[in-house]
């Protein structure tokens, strides 16, 4: 058995179910991108044996950068200058896979790659765009340094190991997305309920209803240029009008 291939019983449908359960499972631990991308490989070993890989996303500026790579000569080549012009930009900016099978041919379609592929000891190469839905989030690059072509069943699960890395990436930051805006939700929440309770306090206080209590309150923040939620919870801490200074 060649290494990095599926263990005996252990089929890829199953190892593909396995990547997805490990790369989307949530977990109140930040986000951590370089342990997305360890994932990403380690389940690539077995989904698409005898390569190796390159996980590439955008930067600021759009243009794609390495974020990991399984080998040495994976990350040389990806960080090639020609690269940035090669298949991965093009599976990137058009979402359709792109593969190569002879990165030295003289009829290659992308002759820009032979002296890098060849310093890098690379024959073939396949980039899966990593897609949600209409969005691409990235590139799985998968290399192989013999002449062995990446069949069609190689390119399926290549393909469905980016998209899987693509989804998790969105579940993540849709559940980061979902965290800071329910923490911004209760914090809207307090802040309104420590100004209705001022807003109570005062309309007592001083014998008025609670829109005058209202426009007293904010009167007072706007004059000494505070936000109206420290007036209230000033009033209410010290139960006095105006609110004493710490």
């Amino acid at each position: 058995m060649t290494s990095g291939s599926p263990a005996p019983g252990e089929p890829r449908q199953q190892a593909l179910v396995d990547a997805l359960l490990a790369l989307t499972s949530s977990s109140d631990v930040p986000f951590d991108l370089e342990l997305h991308a360890a994932l990403v490989l380690q389940h690539a070993a077995f989904l698409v044996p005898g390569s190796a890989l390159s996980m590439e996303m955008p930067d600021a500026d759009g243009a794609l950068e390495t974020v990991a790579a399984s080998s040495a000569a994976a990350a040389f080549f990806a960080a090639h200058a020609a690269h940035a012009s090669g298949p991965s930009t093009a599976a990137y900016t058009s979402g359709d896979a792109v593969s190569v099978a002879d990165l030295s041919a003289a009829a290659s379609a992308w002759p820009q790659q032979r002296s890098p592929a060849t310093d890098a000891g690379f024959h073939a190469l396949y980039a899966a765009p990593m897609r949600q839905g209409l969005t691409i989030r990235g590139v799985l690059v998968f290399y192989r340094s013999d002449a062995s072509p990446f069949t069609a069943t190689d390119c399926t699960y290549a393909q469905a190991l980016a998209d899987t890395a693509a989804i998790a990436l969105t579940t993540h930051q849709t559940l980061t997305h979902q965290k800071i805006l329910v923490d911004q939700l209760q914090g809207a929440f307090h802040t309104r309920l420590i100004i209705e309770q001022a807003k109570g306090f005062l309309a007592g206080h001083l014998d008025t209803d609670s829109n005058t209590a209202f426009t007293i309150l904010r009167n007072h923040a706007r004059s000494h240029r505070v936000r109206l939620h420290h007036v209230a919870r000033e009033v209410m801490r010290t139960r006095t009008w105006p609110p004493k200074e710490k």
